[in-house]
């Protein structure tokens, strides 16, 4: 029997994405972290985007807002990004930040959108693309925390540590791609029949028709 509490319906940290930004040109990422524990607690945030939303590192901005309600920079303490190769491999940015207790912290992050092969659409593309979630990641001590979640408690049973790693997901999204104009092969396919259809008949015409030169009949 595996002892210790359920999980709690309110984890103690939380983690919700957005897509910022209209238009086919470029675009943002907002992240929220929230921390609803009474001491500060290191987080680790990783985000991997596929290589046609090209992401700016120097767009990189985190605020953290306290229970009091004041914004502040917050500033990482560590930051590794890695650029996309087109067609090659995805950009990717982990942070590690150090959260305050009972704090809300949002980061902020811009990408430019880059233009596919009509070949590199799927068939639905004015649908989009579905982007993977960004993945939060943090210690959880069992010793000092009196909500255990369910797979801490099967490890801390199994192997008797009173710290396992908690991983929270964010919801995925969409992004919109500048999409080519799928129906022009099939408007040049239509003009081109209709041309040759009229010059076949034209010319099919003339040389199947019989021509005589008509007498006028002297009345």
């Amino acid at each position: 029997k595996v002892s210790g509490a359920w999980p709690s319906e309110r984890p103690l940290i939380t983690a919700h994405r957005y897509v910022t930004g209209h238009g086919g040109s470029n675009g943002g990422v907002e992240a929220t972290l929230t921390n609803r524990g009474d001491r500060p607690t290191n987080v680790t945030y990783l985000d991997v985007l596929p290589w046609y939303l090209r992401v700016y590192s120097h767009t990189l901005e985190i605020q953290t807002q306290a229970a009091d309600g004041s914004w502040t920079l917050l500033q990482p303490a560590s930051t590794v990004f890695t650029p996309a190769i087109d067609r090659g491999r995805p950009s990717s940015i982990e942070l590690v930040l150090v959260l305050p207790a009972s704090s809300r912290t949002t980061l902020r992050y811009n990408f430019d959108k880059g233009f596919l092969k009509y070949t590199e659409h799927p068939p639905d593309a004015n649908r989009g693309f579905n982007i993977g979630p960004a993945i939060v990641s943090y210690q959880h001590d069992a010793a000092t925390s009196a909500e255990l979640p369910l797979h801490c408690a099967i490890e801390q049973a199994l192997v008797g540590s009173s710290e396992c790693t908690v991983r929270a997901y964010t919801e995925l999204f969409l992004a919109s791609l500048p999409t080519p104009d799928f129906s022009m092969p099939y408007n040049v396919i239509t003009f081109t029949c209709t041309i040759l259809a009229l010059f076949f008949g034209r010319i099919f015409n003339l040389l199947s028709r019989d021509f005589a030169v008509l007498k006028p009949i002297e009345t």
